[in-house]
């Protein structure tokens, strides 16, 4: 099945534009779709000399409209690219802070959290490669963590203290956490449920069971170096807090209600993401940050207000 969208944030815009202004690489997107062909038989397909091919499909890899990979070869190894995209979507603002009439908008990027618990399987990486070594707790101490854009863990939780302005909680009429996740299991496995919880302030808010470690096709926003053997992408789950209750993904889950993790009353909102001792699925969480998977965003906070910003 087809990726829908690529999202494109105000950074990558030059690169998108730059590649699809080319017929001929348009072609090779055309050729490419729904397909795994490597470069000479793409060069075949196009009519194109072999080096012209190559710099044709690195300038669409460097857009993110190809995912490609080296595989073994009779003599080597060779690359093999392939696009699923249907369409792009060009952000032309920030999307990192925001406001509208009645709600306030941050992200949080997922290397910056203030306290964890995690046990093998587990790793992060950033963009450029690995951080520290996985399956070795004590990498979650490593600095370079602020850089990670993949966190993954078969237990335990990250937990993250998201800055609330001065006299914004106490005007709160909901609070929303987003982010992108799956569970985890050795390379993946589309099939491994894992019960993976949200608490606020220390308030267990509700449980999301997610179905698998999602890796039967690339996230059309990992990096060239990620293996396609590995977690790919995830789903884009939202925990939501009102006067009425707790809700995941517009389902009431909880009794919990705004009041009771007490978002009014500091300047933050700790925020966790965990498997508990007692799940019955234990299938571990993946946690990713806007540049890896599908979703071109941190966590998000939502807080929504009772009047205009």
């Amino acid at each position: 099945m087809a990726d829908s969208v690529l999202i494109v944030e105000p950074g990558g815009i030059e690169a998108v534009a730059k590649a699809l202004s080319s017929s001929v690489r348009r072609r090779i997107l055309q050729v490419l779709h729904n397909r795994e062909l490597n470069v000479n038989e793409v060069a075949m397909e196009t009519g194109l000399s072999q080096s012209a091919t190559v710099t044709h499909i690195q300038a669409l890899d460097r857009a993110g409209l190809l995912s490609c990979r080296s595989v073994p070869a009779t003599k080597g190894s060779q690359k093999v690219c392939t696009s699923r995209i249907e369409s792009a979507v060009l952000l032309l603002g920030s999307p990192t802070v925001g406001r509208s009439e009645n709600q306030l908008v941050s992200e949080m990027p997922i290397g910056l959290f203030f306290d964890h618990e995690a046990y093998p399987t587990c790793g992060m990486a950033s963009e450029k490669g690995f951080i520290g070594f996985t399956d070795t707790p004590s990498t979650f101490l490593d600095p370079h963590r602020s850089a990670a854009q993949l966190i993954w863990f078969e237990w335990g939780y990250v937990e993250y203290r998201m800055p609330i302005p001065s006299g914004v909680g106490a005007r709160a009429t909901s609070v929303s956490v987003s982010a992108e996740i799956c569970s985890e299991f050795p390379g993946h496995k589309e099939e491994w449920p894992s019960d993976i919880t949200v608490w606020m302030n220390g308030v267990e808010v509700g449980t999301y069971r997610c179905p698998g470690d999602m890796g039967d096709r690339p996230g059309h926003l990992n990096p060239g170096w990620w293996k396609r053997a590995n977690t790919q992408y995830g789903f884009l789950k939202e925990w939501r807090v009102d006067p009425s209750g707790a809700y995941v993904d517009g389902v009431r889950v909880s009794d919990v209600t705004l009041s009771e993790i007490g978002v009014g009353t500091g300047s933050s909102l700790s925020v966790r993401f965990g498997i508990k001792d007692d799940a019955e699925f234990r299938g571990g969480l993946n946690l990713f940050g806007r540049r890896f998977g599908n979703y071109a965003q941190d966590i998000r906070l939502t807080i929504g207000l009772d009047g205009p910003t």
